[in-house]
């Protein structure tokens, strides 16, 4: 038995997890991949979630992003440098 169970250990639900076990939860997490995982689309996060924690993510950190690219069909693209102070 458990308080919460959660879907998907990406970003939100490792969260999720973390958060409410933090609070004295029984937190089951089911995810259909071994971890550490792949993920082609994932991995960006802002900085700005990092205040949600009480532990430090540089050692996580692989790459640090500064300049996006958008496409429609791999086509059209459209870069943007980010002006934040501490980049994706």
């Amino acid at each position: 038995m458990f308080d919460c169970v959660i879907i998907g250990a990406g970003p939100a639900g490792g969260t999720a997890a973390y958060h409410l076990a933090k609070e004295g939860r029984s937190v089951l997490v089911l995810e259909k991949a071994s971890l550490p995982r792949y993920k082609p689309c994932g991995g960006g996060v802002s900085p700005l979630v990092a205040q949600w924690f009480d532990f430090d993510f540089s050692p996580a950190i692989s790459l640090k992003i500064k300049t996006i690219r958008y496409t429609w069909a791999m086509g059209d693209p459209v870069e943007a440098d980010l002006a934040t102070p501490e980049p994706i």
